[in-house]
């Protein structure tokens, strides 16, 4: 089998219906992967992988990616909120501690649509680019995508509809 070593702990296996395998490193060689590189070099490896540098480097040679790049802010704060981490708990209870108006829940339930609409759409366009990419063309994956697509039309309408009902002077 054909194997093309990625990172540090990634191989990808050509012609293998698996995307890739995870190896499990031991606590040993994690440490030992932390002691043989710098700081600099490890936030260089972070950077070169993360979101934002991989959708410039193809939204620079692909012009569908172009439209794309407006989705950088949005998918670090959807990351923070996906992983729950702390800058997604703080921020968010930041928020709702200090504006919170009974009136106004309907921008909650708008904004945690949002969320679930974002993180839809980065997880589409990412296995529409794995199909795209490995010349995919199952009939049935194809028509899962469709419904995605068409579950996050409807997502997003939903949201803007509701919000010009919102915006619109009461009488």
């Amino acid at each position: 089998m054909n194997s093309i070593p990625v990172a540090l702990s990634f191989t990808i296996h050509v012609n293998n219906t698996l995307p890739f395998e995870v190896n499990i490193l031991s606590d040993e060689e994690i440490q030992s992967l932390q002691d043989k590189y710098t700081r600099k070099i490890k936030t260089e490896m972070k950077q070169k992988w993360s979101y934002q540098s991989l959708l410039k480097s193809l939204a620079s040679n692909r012009t569908e990616y172009k439209a794309q790049l407006g989705t950088i802010a949005t998918y670090s704060l959807s990351s923070h909120f996906c992983h729950y981490d702390w800058i997604g708990v703080s921020s968010r209870l930041a928020q709702l501690e200090s504006a919170y108006d009974e009136k106004d829940e309907i921008y909650d339930i708008l904004h945690c649509y949002r969320i679930l609409s974002n993180i839809l759409s980065f997880e589409m366009f990412r296995a529409s680019e794995y199909v795209r990419v490995n010349n995919f063309s199952s009939a049935h994956t194809l028509a899962i995508i469709d419904k995605i697509f068409e579950s996050l039309y409807r997502i997003d309408s939903f949201c803007n509809t509701s919000l010009e009902n919102e915006e619109q002077p009461r009488s």
